[in-house]
C-alpha cells in the first residue's frame, strides 16, 4: 500500500487560499442551512427561502463586483 505525503509548503498554501475566502464559505454555508431549515418547515417555505437566498447573493456579488474584490 502506497501512501502520498504532502509537503509542509504545499499545505500552507492550500490553507492560505481557503483563509482568503472563509468569509465567503460560512456566508453560504449559513445561507444553505437557512433555505434547508425552510424546507424543513414546508415546501413552500423553502422555495421563498431559496428565491429570498438568491436575491440577496446576487445583490452581494454585484456589491463585491462593483468594490472590485477588496
Amino acid at each position: 500500500m502506497r501512501t502520498v505525503t504532502l509537503s509542509k509548503g504545499v499545505v500552507i498554501i492550500i490553507l492560505k487560499l481557503i483563509w482568503k475566502a472563509i468569509d465567503v464559505i460560512f456566508y453560504v454555508a449559513a445561507i444553505v442551512f437557512f433555505v434547508w431549515g425552510f424546507f424543513r418547515l414546508n415546501a413552500t417555505a423553502g422555495i421563498f427561502a431559496t428565491g429570498f437566498a438568491c436575491i440577496i447573493l446576487g445583490l452581494l456579488s454585484e456589491a463585491v463586483a462593483g468594490k472590485g474584490g477588496d
